[in-house]
């Protein structure tokens, strides 16, 4: 396990000092940056604490097992999650997901970048974990705003880190509970319900029966066949996570979240699934689509999946439902004309890949990256989801960031 050694900034400013005789200086104090033990759990969770608050460290408690249980997988400590120590403490802490990503069709190990921060006062923690991730690290790809994004292009030596400028898409199913906690009586709320239920019968004709040859099931886990669809997906990105049955079912599957998985068969054929997830949103019930592919007709395939889970969130009680444009043209396509309208907040997906690859110019073009909530934590970050209640793994105790 590597270790790195970083002196405080007191004791290089005093070291030259006393090594010249003009002062007693104290013994220098080192940092030590090492990748994350198992021991560190509850260290890093109180820095968490700390920092964001005990809603955030429940919820990053709920989410531990999950988040590293793909950590024998890193090909190397640069995928890995790292600390700062000092004098016995943990001080920050900077997350890593291992994964692995295609790129233009030839896989490559990678991790997924969450959960830097450091103790108030603690200054040139984070920026020496950030500069060591980018050293060691070979493709990293994560979130952030435009400040964050600046300093990562400044630690990277990247002119432009942004490979995603991802949009928000929404369906409103029934507008009252949004109207009243705004404070409209129910009863006008009531009749808005009726007013919007009304027009997307006009602006919508039921769907009908499934075509002969088509079928959707409800699964609890991923087919083996799972996996040529995935290939066959990837086909369409130039750059995307590697999907297969073993990614899908720690994502979905292992994740301590509930999720409703379905998939699309055509004649027999594996030719599409959608995994969505009921929840809430300052109060009102929501279900987030988090991710959703199809191959052969993706337009038909992806018709008929979205009015599936229209139906199964409207029978939930959902009030709304919210995904993310991945960069799917033709899901969004699909989705816009089923009712859904894109938000004009952007979230920031960056990337960065180690040698001259990652400094050439198409490496950042938005078009070539398939990105989307069911990417590692993605949905986590821009949902903000707090930990399920007790006894209910759909339901989060936390709200949901403002849309």
């Amino acid at each position: 396990m590597r270790e790195i050694r970083v002196l405080e900034p007191a004791a290089r400013a005093t070291a030259p000092a006393a090594r010249a005789g003009l002062a007693t200086a104290p013994v220098p104090t080192a940092r030590v940056m090492r990748s994350l033990k198992p021991e560190d759990r509850d260290a890093v969770l109180d820095l968490v604490a700390r920092v964001w608050g005990p809603e955030q460290r429940r919820l990053h408690a709920h989410l531990w097992e999950w988040k590293h249980a793909r950590d024998g997988r890193a090909s190397g400590p640069g995928h890995l999650s790292r600390v700062v120590e000092q004098h016995g403490r943990v001080i920050g802490h900077a997350g890593a997901i291992p994964a692995r990503f295609l790129l233009d069709g030839h896989p490559i190990d990678g991790a997924f970048c969450l959960d830097t921060l450091v103790d108030p006062g603690e200054r040139g923690a984070g920026v020496a974990l950030m500069r060591d991730q980018f050293a060691s690290g070979m493709l990293l790809i994560g979130a952030g705003n435009r400040r964050s994004e600046i300093l990562y292009e400044r630690l990277s030596g990247r002119k432009r880190l942004l490979v995603r400028d991802a949009r928000r898409l929404s369906l409103v199913i029934d507008p009252a509970p949004w109207l009243e906690r705004r404070g409209v009586p129910r009863a006008l709320a009531a009749v808005a319900r009726l007013a919007h239920r009304g027009a997307r019968a006009l602006r919508r004709r039921s769907p009908g029966p499934l075509p002969a040859g088509l079928a959707i099931e409800a699964v609890r886990r991923f087919p083996a066949e799972v996996d040529a669809l995935a290939d066959a997906f990837a086909g369409r990105f130039r750059r995307q996570t590697r999907r297969d049955r073993d990614w899908l079912d720690w994502r979905f599957v292992q994740a301590p979240f509930r999720y409703e998985i379905l998939l699309l068969r055509d004649h027999g054929r594996l030719a599409g699934y959608a995994v969505h997830r009921a929840t809430r949103l300052h109060g009102r019930p929501v279900t987030l689509l988090v991710e959703m592919i199809a191959i052969g007709d993706p337009r038909r395939h992806y018709d008929r999946l979205a009015t599936r889970v229209e139906a199964e969130a409207a029978a939930a009680g959902s009030a709304e439902i919210h995904a993310l444009d991945p960069g799917d043209a033709l899901l969004v396509e699909t989705l816009r004309r089923r009712g859904w309208f894109r938000r004009r907040e952007p979230h920031h997906l960056l990337a960065y890949l180690a040698g001259p690859a990652g400094e050439a110019a198409d490496f950042t073009d938005p078009g070539a990256w398939y990105l989307g909530l069911g990417d590692a934590d993605f949905e986590f970050i821009f949902f903000n989801q707090g930990a399920p209640d007790a006894g209910n793994a759909g339901a989060t105790s936390g709200d949901l960031q403002a849309p």
